[in-house]
C-alpha cells in the first residue's frame, strides 16, 4: 500500500473544522451547491396536526426528494441494507495505519492510503444515503456530489472527493437510494482521525430508488456504531448557538427522555425554542477514530434539518 502524507485538501475540496459549510453555502470555485442545499424563508412546516410530533414525522430530509441528489424511499429500520457490504474495511485500513504510526492526528493534514491491486477491497450492495457539495448542469440537472455517505447494516461511511477509476474530477454521480458495487482503491484519513472513502474502481449500479433505512434515535443516545448512519432526531432547541468552526453554530437539541445532542449548522434560521427535526448521517468531533469523539448531528446539507414545526 502506498501512503502519501501532508495531503491537505485545499481550494474547492477544502473542509474546515468538522466538514464546515461556508457562510453563503457555496463551495469555492464554480462548485455552487444548489437545490436541496438552499434554505429559504424560515423553513417552517405547518399543518392541521393536533401535535407537532405528528407533523415532524412527515419530514424525510433528502430521502424521496426530486431535488439534487435526493431519492430513494424513506423507511424507519434497515431498509434495503445488506448485512455487510465490505465498507467496514475503510475503518480497518485507517486504524491499522494509525497504529503503525504512518498516520498521525493533525487538524491541518490528511493522509491518502493508496491500495495495491491485490489489496483492493470488494464492496457489494452499498447504498448511497446522503449527498452534499453538489454540482448541477446549466439546466439544473444533478451531475454529482463531492461529499457522500454510504451504508449497510454494519457501518456508515463518509466519502469526499471520491475518485472513480483514477478520474481526478472527484464527482460522485449517483443519487440517494442507489445501490452499488465497487472496489476500494484508496482511503483518506482526514485530520488523522476521520476515515473517508477516497478512491474506487469498477463502479456498478445494482439498484435505484431502493428503501433507505433511518434509525429513530429520538430519546436515545448516539453511540459509536451510529457514525455516518442515517438517523432521525427531533426535539426542541434548548441552548447553545455558539460558533464551532467556520460559519457554523452548535446548538443543544433536547429530545425525548431528557436527552440532549449537539446540532451543528450554518443555518441563520435556527432559534432558541424551535421544535426541530434532523434526518441525516451522524457525525463526530473530533473524528471517530480519535481518543474521545463526541457524536453529533452535523447538518452539512441544509436539507437534513427542518424547523420550526408548528400547528
Amino acid at each position: 500500500n502506498t501512503m502519501t502524507g501532508n495531503n491537505t485538501m485545499t481550494g474547492n475540496n477544502t473542509m474546515t473544522g468538522n466538514n464546515t459549510m461556508t457562510g453563503n453555502n457555496t463551495m469555492t470555485g464554480n462548485n455552487t451547491m444548489t437545490g436541496n442545499n438552499t434554505m429559504t424563508g424560515n423553513n417552517t412546516m405547518t399543518g392541521n396536526n393536533s401535535n407537532p410530533d405528528d407533523l415532524i414525522k412527515t419530514y424525510t430530509g433528502q430521502i424521496g426528494s426530486d431535488i439534487g441528489g435526493g431519492g430513494g424511499n424513506f423507511v424507519i429500520g434497515d431498509g434495503a441494507y445488506v448485512d455487510d457490504s465490505g465498507l467496514a474495511a475503510i475503518y480497518t485500513i485507517a486504524r491499522e495505519a494509525v497504529e503503525a504510526g504512518t498516520v498521525t492526528e493533525d487538524d491541518e493534514d490528511s493522509w491518502l492510503i493508496t491500495l495495491e491491486e491485490a489489496d483492493q477491497v470488494q464492496v457489494t450492495g452499498a447504498i448511497v444515503t446522503s449527498t452534499s457539495f453538489e454540482q448541477s448542469d446549466d439546466q439544473g440537472a444533478f451531475l454529482g456530489a463531492r461529499r457522500i455517505t454510504m451504508q449497510d447494516k454494519k457501518v456508515g461511511v463518509l466519502g469526499f472527493g471520491v475518485e472513480i477509476d483514477g478520474d481526478g474530477d472527484a464527482l460522485f454521480p449517483h443519487k440517494i437510494g442507489t445501490q452499488v458495487d465497487f472496489k476500494i482503491t484508496a482511503v483518506r484519513v482526514f485530520g488523522g482521525d476521520t476515515p473517508q472513502l477516497a478512491g474506487i474502481t469498477g463502479l456498478t449500479v445494482t439498484g435505484e430508488g431502493v428503501d433507505v433505512g433511518v434509525m429513530e434515535k429520538s430519546g436515545e443516545d448516539l453511540v459509536p456504531e451510529d457514525y455516518q448512519k442515517l438517523v432521525r432526531v427531533y426535539g426542541t432547541i434548548s441552548g447553545g448557538g455558539e460558533g464551532c468552526g467556520g460559519s457554523s453554530l452548535c446548538w443543544d437539541l433536547e429530545h425525548a427522555e431528557g436527552k440532549t445532542v449537539t446540532l451543528r449548522s450554518a443555518s441563520e434560521f435556527i432559534e432558541m425554542g424551535d421544535f426541530t427535526a434532523y434526518v441525516g448521517p451522524v457525525g463526530s468531533f473530533p473524528g471517530p477514530i480519535s481518543d474521545s469523539p463526541t457524536w453529533q448531528l452535523d447538518s452539512v446539507n441544509f436539507s437534513w434539518t427542518r424547523g420550526p414545526f408548528k400547528n
